[in-house]
């Protein structure tokens, strides 16, 4: 086969380790598109095809199309030079832009998240939806900007009865999210049907988010959670931290450009506070990363509004 041919020829082995790894993941990720339509990239593609390719790939930001971009461009250039395609490829990948994308997973807003968390919970069958709190407090921490790290040591005394603290400001979930919130806080363990009804005791912790085992979960366990119950779905909400957290960060974006009168995403520092990240470096991956965001943020507006 071509592709095998192609890990073995100069143009590949040339490259670095570490972008040897991700064309091999791009391609893989190709495989699995031609396995599911029938189609063959080595026959050539349409531009509708590669349009669905990236669709199926799951884009969610603007640079992760480019560099996927740039890494099957290598291969299709390969296959050019081999005299298997035609020119015409190398052109009509290159005419994809982000606006041709019509799948970007992102969260319009608080409601439209609970909603897919709700679904996730009832399709589980789970014996006890208590033991779904953990993950649900990790993703609507995530929802209001925080990391990983700060979910893990948040603490139960920033839940409030009738609200929440993040970085030392008040916020008021809807009544519906915030009692998850509540009952995770107030909680001693969940009932689990195993050659009976089993109940697991939390140890006694000062942070919100536990489990049977630990007090205090680490970053890792944090991710962990959210993905067992992005499973749950295969995915199809795409229940990720990254994701809901730069949803949530677009949405208070939105939010902020409604009610300014001055709202300039090309100062980087502006930017950078609006975003929650840094573009103020004077490297160009500050540069390429600041206008990449800009674009991610019209894409979740022409999505949404």
């Amino acid at each position: 086969m071509i592709r095998n041919t192609f890990f073995e020829d100069s143009v590949f082995t040339s490259m670095g380790e570490v972008q040897q790894r991700e064309l091999r993941r791009t391609l893989k990720k190709v495989a699995e598109f031609e396995e599911s339509t029938g189609q063959s990239l080595e026959d050539g593609f349409t531009r509708e095809q590669y349009v669905a390719l990236f669709n199926s790939m799951k884009i969610r930001r603007t640079y992760n199309l480019f560099h996927f971009k740039s890494l099957l461009t290598k291969y299709v250039q390969y296959l050019v030079a081999d005299g298997s395609l035609a020119l015409e490829q190398c052109n009509i990948l290159d005419s994809i832009s982000p606006d041709d994308l019509s799948v970007v997973y992102y969260f319009k807003n608080i409601n439209m998240l609970y909603e897919a968390v709700k679904d996730t919970i009832e399709s589980s069958e789970c014996y006890d939806p208590a033991t779904f709190d953990p993950p649900a407090v990790a993703i609507f921490l995530s929802w209001y900007g925080l990391t990983k790290e700060e979910i893990a040591d948040y603490r139960k005394e920033n839940v409030l009865d009738d609200g929440i603290i993040i970085r030392g400001e008040k916020i008021t979930p809807p009544f519906h999210v915030l009692q998850f919130f509540t009952a995770m806080r107030d909680a001693e363990g969940y009932y689990q049907q195993a050659k009976g009804r089993v109940f697991h005791t939390y140890p006694y912790s000062e942070y919100l988010i536990r489990t049977r085992f630990k007090d205090h979960v680490k970053p890792i366990d944090v991710v962990n959670l959210v993905a067992r119950a992005n499973k749950v779905m295969d995915g199809e909400y795409s229940l990720e931290l990254n994701v809901i957290r730069q949803s949530g960060i677009f949405f208070r974006a939105y939010q902020l450009e409604c009610d300014s009168v001055k709202f300039d995403l090309s100062d980087p520092v502006f930017a950078s506070k609006v975003f929650c990240e840094d573009f103020t470096g004077k490297a160009k991956k500050y540069k390429v990363a600041h206008m990449s965001r800009i674009q991610d943020f019209k894409l979740y507006k022409q999505l949404f509004y």
